[in-house]
């Protein structure tokens, strides 16, 4: 019965040793655009939830407990204000441009490309 037992355990640890050597890959990423969406918006937002139920401080929202999750500015490369082309190709390229362009880097010479691309 002990070797039996033992050889389950030798077993379930070598299973278990080497899925832990398999490099995983995200089947899904799900990119959330949160137009509006600001760090205080948020607090506010969980703050007035958290006061509907007579709790004081927050009542975190769902998103925010999400695995991983990151904030990005939202200016343009050379104004405090961004329209929509230079957000547009910051969010989806990870560069910032300059107002009015679209796909293209700040000195608009280099086409920046989407993380749909790559």
């Amino acid at each position: 019965m002990k070797k039996l037992l033992f050889i389950w355990l030798v077993g379930v640890l070598v299973f278990f040793f080497e899925s832990c050597n398999e490099a995983r890959q995200a089947k899904y990423v799900f990119y959330f655009i949160g137009d509006g969406m600001g760090v205080n918006q948020v607090n506010g937002t969980e703050m007035y939830l958290a006061e509907l139920d007579s709790v004081v401080g927050v009542k975190g929202l769902n998103f925010a407990s999400f695995p991983i999750r990151n904030y990005v500015t939202t200016y343009s490369s050379y104004n405090g204000v961004t329209c929509s082309a230079a957000a547009g190709t910051a969010l989806a390229t990870g560069e910032k441009t300059k107002n009015n362009t679209i796909g293209m880097d700040k000195d608009q010479k280099e086409p920046s490309y989407s993380v749909a691309v790559r």
